[in-house]
């Protein structure tokens, strides 16, 4: 089973000034260009070679818009006034031919098609009323052509290109947006320039959540939030299966996120950014066991919301600007996440997918030996153990509760450890005996770990758990080290079985 490395590293050079809620667009060549903000006007160009933000000369008074790349290293920036097309070789915005909506469209959906041209469709008018208009938006003549309605009128939904012609619509929320969000689920088509409403809908209703296409084509809906619901920040997931027109529920992520941000990586896992106050841990969709795990280093900063990522094509992301908390911080910084593939398990490694296979062997001392080593891997056993519950063999069965009930035994209070380095030298190490969520116990284990680092130069924390630690316990606690606001967390090696 492949297996993979996450590492996050700063950008030599921040922006002009701190930013949130502005547009990033891919431009190719090494370029992303940075476009306006929460009470900005000017535009940068991110050059990833030198690592340098460049003012541009030209100017726009976008708010409460949204962006997509166009063929050729344009960008299409729209938010109903000032509907525009950024181009890199002249550096100039060009106004399009018409407006979207015809009226003040803050935040419309937007999804690229495969020929080049852009659909759009929802968003808020000025009155912060929900906008049911779809139009496609053709690059060679800059204008924008009415397609027909939504079902349902809606803003904060999530829209995936299906097919060619296809595009599903979900959730979001209408005009109430404190009080209410949509589970609602329709599907637009291009060549009946019509919507349909499916009677199927969302498991939970959700508003402000990420979406994105796994490979095998089913969507992937993220977090969110649901006025209704107490607490109302999601950790829910789930899947859309285009073929069947079925939702289903995935896995929970550790941590409630709501407008959060989802990259599909070049491994076709997942990456799940931000999308609450402080929060540093990065959630990947592991698609072999369908569970979210930690990735095994924290943002250097925290990034709450008004936050961008963008995809490079070698997979890198690179996150600009953002809203630390709910109070007015902001962020000049950015950083690249990266993804890449570990060597395969050398020689005498554990394989829990083979010590699985070895509780079926006709040799009792295999059986007994992987039946301890399974014991000892704690949760990370848990997938490839789950299905020999219906095994035919009832030894096999029995084999397999007696490794589960071990592992849930165990983790509940298993030991783990902050260790802090000066370059390659470990200089001390921060134990705590559990893994409690209670809020009075966090505040503890954070004074421990501020006072350590009080006392002499660290340039890294690594992170420990005990194999028994379950990927939820290990994302919330990795969080909390967050918390000190130390730029380095890395999660290390699990600690060594009794």
């Amino acid at each position: 089973m492949d297996s993979f490395h996450y590492t996050v590293r700063k950008l030599k050079q921040p922006m002009n000034a701190t930013r949130h809620r502005h547009v990033a667009v891919d431009l190719g060549k090494g370029r992303i260009g940075v476009f306006g903000g929460f009470g900005k006007m000017d535009a940068l160009l991110l050059d990833l070679t030198s690592e340098s933000f460049r003012a541009l000369a030209c100017k726009e008074s976008f708010g409460d818009f949204h962006g997509i790349a166009l063929a050729g290293g344009k960008a299409l920036l729209v938010n109903g006034q000032v509907d525009s097309v950024f181009d890199p070789a002249t550096e100039q915005f060009t106004r399009t031919s018409n407006q979207f909506a015809g009226k003040y469209a803050r935040w419309p959906g937007m999804v690229a098609l495969p020929d080049g041209k852009v659909f759009l469709c929802g968003g808020y008018d000025g009155e912060f009323r929900p906008l049911d208009h779809c139009a496609v938006f053709d690059p060679k003549t800059l204008r924008f052509e009415a397609v027909g309605k939504l079902t349902e009128a809606r803003c904060r939904h999530s829209v995936n290109l299906l097919s060619d012609s296809q595009i599903l619509i979900a959730g979001g929320a209408g005009a109430d947006y404190t009080r209410q969000a949509f589970d609602s689920v329709e599907i637009f088509d291009l060549k009946t320039g019509s919507s349909k409403r499916l009677s199927t809908t969302l498991r939970q209703a959700r508003a402000g959540h990420c979406s994105v296409a796994l490979a095998n084509g089913t969507i992937l809906l993220v977090g969110g939030y649901s006025p209704a619901r107490n607490p109302s920040v999601l950790r829910t997931t789930e899947l859309f299966d285009p073929v069947e027109c079925a939702v289903s529920a995935a896995a929970d992520m550790a941590l409630a996120r709501s407008d959060p941000q989802a990259v599909r990586l070049p491994s076709g896992r997942v990456a799940v950014f931000g999308g609450y106050n402080d929060l540093r841990t990065v959630e990947i969709y592991d698609l072999t066991t369908k569970e979210f795990l930690p990735a095994d280093q924290l943002l250097i900063e925290p990034r709450a919301s008004g936050f961008t990522t963008t995809r490079l094509e070698n997979g890198d992301v690179v996150l600009i600007g953002g809203r630390v908390n709910s109070s007015a911080k902001e962020l000049d910084g950015a950083e690249v996440f990266s993804e890449r593939k570990t060597p395969p398990l050398a020689k005498g490694s554990v394989d829990a997918r083979q010590l699985a296979r070895d509780l079926g062997d006709s040799r009792y001392t295999v059986r007994e030996a992987a039946t301890r080593k399974l014991i000892a891997l704690g949760i990370n056993a848990k997938p490839f153990i789950e299905p020999l519950l219906k095994h035919e063999d009832p030894e096999v069965r029995h084999r397999a509760e007696t490794i589960l009930d071990a592992v849930r035994r165990s983790t509940e209070s298993a030991p783990w450890c902050v260790e802090l380095w000066d370059d390659d030298t470990k200089k001390d190490t921060v134990w705590f005996s559990d893994s409690s969520s209670n809020a009075s116990a966090e505040d503890v284990r954070l004074q421990k770990l501020n006072e350590q680092l009080a006392k002499g130069p660290t340039t890294k924390l690594v992170v420990r758990f005990a194999a028994t630690a379950s990927k939820e316990q290990q994302t919330q606690l990795l969080n909390l080290v967050g918390w000190s606001n130390f730029p380095v967390v890395v999660l290390g090696e699990p600690l060594a079985s009794e």
